[in-house]
């Protein structure tokens, strides 16, 4: 009984080592295949990212090689230009010392008349100026060529009454005297044309290439009322506006503010600046300019004026015969609505002792700036001579102080906004009084 047992045990206990082994030898290998994996995926990972980095380098390596060929071409192409003119400059400076008349130029007027040429060298020194240094002679063939292109661009530059088949024709008025101050074609139009008179009213002619056209004043435009300035809404050709009075004339032709038509011209009202204030200093008297302008922030159109004053004299007053009308609205006004004006009192358009600068003349550059020329005010007297622009209607600029202390008229290139003509004008002009 005893054996049977003990051989039980000892079966028993070999089974179990057994169970052991086998459990521990899996774990082993569990490990083993964990490791195995984890080298593969290691190994995969450190081929993607070799394959990674190699493309970068690789990539990184061409930039380098076409940025590189790049500069060599451009070095290539500088050095070949350089090459070129230096190459063109000894070519030219041999053909100096070997051209044709290299002997005879430098021969004393004895000599040349000997030898039966001219004793100046004249002819020999043309011939030099009309070489082309390239081909190391003159060029008549291309003369004619030359000729054309510049009859052709003499063509496209013609103005008005620069020669006879493109001359001034007359077209009235015959029955009103006085200046024409403002000229211009209705919207759409080569043949209606308005006019304002200094000496008054406003007038339209609607067919301008007609000799027995006629003139024949507006609606609601006072007869006796200078016009001197006129503009036509951007966004709406049938609203217009019309400045009035003309401070040159020292107080001669007063105005009464700004007229405004909406049906393109046809008849017209006062919208603002009329004279009803007792005060003749706080009217607005003398409007040298008037623009509408597209404001390219808004896309809305903006108008603006520039008022002066002057004094009006009266010889049966008593000392001082004279008072200054407009005096109180020197300045720059702009209107958002075309109804309402207010002035602009930006630090930039005051001058030393607070007072508005004087404006003149508007234009519109090829971007869609306006510009601004200013005079001088005979009141304080306001000093003039500067030129002014703004992009946005309220911030303006100095651009430019010519120091000639008078008017100044802007006209814009409308093809290049970088470029503008300015017409000045000096003057030195000083108010005694007693």
């Amino acid at each position: 009984m005893n054996r049977k047992l003990l051989r039980l045990v000892f079966a028993t206990g070999i089974i179990l080592i057994s169970i052991s082994g086998f459990l521990l030898i899996k774990k082993s290998n569990n490990n083993c295949d964990k490791k195995v994996n984890n080298k593969k995926v290691s190994l995969k990972e450190i081929t993607i990212k070799t394959f990674e980095n190699k493309v970068i380098t690789d990539d990184n390596v061409k930039i380098n090689k076409k940025a590189k060929r790049s500069q060599f071409e451009a070095n290539t192409l500088k050095n070949e230009a350089t090459d070129s003119i230096k190459k063109l400059r000894i070519k030219y400076a041999s053909f100096l010392r070997n051209h044709p008349f290299a002997k005879t130029k430098i021969l004393p007027k004895s000599e040349r008349k000997a030898m039966g040429i001219p004793p100046n060298a004249y002819y020999e020194q043309e011939w030099l100026y009309n070489s082309n240094p390239s081909l190391g002679r003159p060029e008549p063939e291309v003369v004619l060529q030359l000729q054309m292109q510049l009859d052709e661009q003499e063509g496209l530059n013609r103005v008005p009454g620069d020669g006879l088949d493109n001359q001034w024709v007359e077209r009235g008025p015959n029955n009103v005297g006085g200046r024409t101050r403002v000229l211009m074609f209705a919207a759409g139009s080569t043949k209606k044309v308005f006019a304002g008179g200094v000496s008054g009213g406003l007038w339209v002619n609607n067919d301008i290439t007609l000799a027995s056209s006629v003139w024949q004043q507006v609606n609601g435009v006072p007869s006796n009322l200078a016009v001197s300035c006129m503009t036509i809404d951007p966004n709406n050709s049938n609203i217009m506006y019309i400045g009035t009075g003309e401070v040159y004339t020292w107080g001669a032709v007063n105005g009464n503010g700004v007229y405004k038509s909406v049906d393109g011209g046809l008849n017209w009202i006062n919208i603002f600046g009329a004279a009803t204030n007792a005060n003749v200093g706080d009217n607005i008297t003398y409007i040298q300019d008037i623009i509408a302008w597209n404001n390219p922030n808004t896309n809305q159109t903006e108008i603006f004026f520039g008022s002066d004053a002057m004094a009006y004299y009266d010889a049966v007053s008593p000392n001082p015969a004279y008072a200054w009308l407009g005096l109180n609205t020197i300045g720059l006004y702009r209107s958002t609505d075309g109804l309402s004006f207010s002035k602009l009192n930006n630090v930039s358009l005051l001058d030393v002792n607070g007072r508005n600068y004087a404006p003149n003349t508007f234009d519109i550059g090829a971007d869609g700036k306006l510009w601004m020329g200013t005079k001088r005010s005979y009141t304080y007297p306001i000093i003039g001579g500067m030129i002014f622009s703004t992009t946005n209607g309220s911030t303006w600029n100095l651009v430019r102080n010519f120091g000639t202390n008078g008017r100044v008229e802007v006209v814009c290139s409308k093809q290049n906004a970088n470029k503008i003509y300015v017409f000045t004008s000096e003057l030195y002009f000083r108010i005694s009084r007693n």
